[in-house]
């Protein structure tokens, strides 16, 4: 399942949680647990920005994007497909 929550994309099937959230400019951080919840701690490199990705859903495919950066995801049956995406500003990737 996907679904927006608090400027995030998540996945969760079973056991099994994905978040995708913008990080910096030009940078998302993709997290992924087996555990009951995401940790709490921040193990990134360097503290978040103040950047808010542009999130679409669409089903079960769903797209972020921050800056020039971007991530397209898809679930098919028990998988979940995240493929990188580049691109021009002017241009409509995920409709």
């Amino acid at each position: 399942m996907l679904k927006i929550e608090d400027g995030k994309l998540i996945f969760r099937y079973d056991a099994e949680e994905v978040w995708i959230e913008a990080w910096g400019e030009n940078a998302l951080r993709v997290r992924a647990t087996k555990e009951c919840r995401m940790p709490e701690e921040n193990w990134a490199l360097y503290r978040r920005g103040s950047e808010k990705a542009q999130i679409t859903l669409d089903g079960e495919n769903g797209c972020v994007f921050e800056g020039d950066q971007g991530l397209s995801l898809k679930h098919q049956k028990r998988c979940l497909v995240i493929d990188g995406i580049a691109f021009e500003k002017e241009q409509e990737v995920c409709t």
